[in-house]
């Protein structure tokens, strides 16, 4: 009997590759997502440092043009904090997009995977039941053999 040929072997690597890129994209996505994460720790970091700059400058004196500069510092720290986590979101978003993504090809691919372990079942069956006609042929043949 010739050997096991799945016929959607060529379509099955195609959506392995699928899976791979895929796979690759998202852990593109998470790194950059992390990322966006480090950084917004890093900006609220600097704001706090600043807040506590500025109330140790403010201690004892009150400089209106000190307070403005030291409020309006501030003030662009945080507006830069929101723009940061805003960054963060997208990137979150994007990457749990691209899992939806991988999810539909990784069903793809297991979709083939069954449909060539079944075909390989029924090829394996088939084999066996030949092996078992030509087995039971000789032992007739044999049989017949020896009552003559």
């Amino acid at each position: 009997m010739k050997r096991f040929v799945f016929r959607y072997q060529t379509l099955l690597e195609v959506r392995e590759r699928q899976q791979a890129k895929e796979e690759e994209v998202l852990q593109r996505l998470l790194g950059a997502q992390e990322q966006e994460r480090l950084a917004v720790l890093r900006l609220e970091a600097e704001a706090e440092e600043q807040r506590a700059a500025f109330s140790g400058v403010v201690q004892g004196r009150v400089d209106v043009d000190t307070v403005l500069t030291m409020h309006d510092c501030l003030a662009a720290k945080e507006r830069e904090i929101l723009r940061q986590r805003q960054a963060h979101d997208l990137a979150c978003a994007r990457s749990e997009n691209q899992r939806e993504i991988l999810l539909a090809a990784l069903q793809a691919a297991e979709v083939l995977r069954k449909l060539k372990e079944r075909d390989w079942n029924a090829w394996r069956q088939a084999l066996e039941r030949a092996e078992t006609a030509q087995l039971d042929e000789l032992a007739t043949l044999r049989h017949t053999r020896r009552a003559l």
